[in-house]
């Protein structure tokens, strides 16, 4: 197995469960039209990606709100041969009260949204990375967000979180994860994250 970074193996190890947690909990929060968008993903795409522009945003239902601690983005790319591991570390860019429109029927739902981009050194790793892949075929891809919440905060038995990515400056942010229902059971040892494939 190819690691794109030195650590990559011990960071996916302690996010492996959780990560496949919510992945299972919020597999039906995915839209259908990111499943279509990311099932023609190839390495043309790959490379097209802008990692000055790549960013992440995380709304949180209130009260709920994210720690200081870093928020990260992982891949995982499914080539010809073996599988190619990537994770990077973002850094916080804003941070705003927001809304997610509940349409006609439902309620607003009221919150903070958090935008993340790749600190410097970062975007250098994932250029390089791009370079590695400009010659092998990109069969499938995956994404995951790994972040913690606020451990000061009492929550309820669970938060809704909506997750949304752009993979440069002029692409609208497709949502990767919408409304998923996260359980808390109040112990602040886990992360919790968000998986799209």
């Amino acid at each position: 197995m190819i690691l794109h970074s030195p650590q990559s193996v011990c960071y996916l190890r302690s996010i492996a469960v959780v990560a496949f947690c919510i992945f299972i909990a919020s597999c039906a929060s995915v839209p259908l039209g990111t499943l279509l968008r990311f099932s023609t993903f190839d390495e043309q795409d790959f490379a097209e990606i802008d990692p000055e522009t790549l960013s992440v945003r995380i709304f949180m239902q209130d009260p709920a709100k994210l720690s200081d601690t870093p928020v990260s983005l992982s891949l995982l790319l499914e080539t010809a041969g073996e599988p190619i591991m990537g994770d990077y570390e973002m850094q916080a860019s804003r941070t705003w009260r927001d809304k997610i429109s509940g349409g006609l029927f439902s309620a607003d739902t009221h919150g903070n949204m958090y935008q993340f981009g790749l600190t410097p050194d970062q975007i250098i790793l994932f250029r390089q990375l791009q370079q590695d892949l400009s010659n092998l075929e990109i069969t499938h891809m995956t994404f995951t967000t790994s972040f913690h919440l606020d451990r000061s905060i009492s929550y309820a038995d669970q938060v809704k979180v909506w997750v949304f990515l752009a993979m440069d400056e002029k692409a609208d942010y497709i949502t990767l994860i919408e409304g998923a229902s996260l359980d808390v059971e109040q112990r602040y040892t886990d992360d919790t994250g968000s998986t799209m494939e």
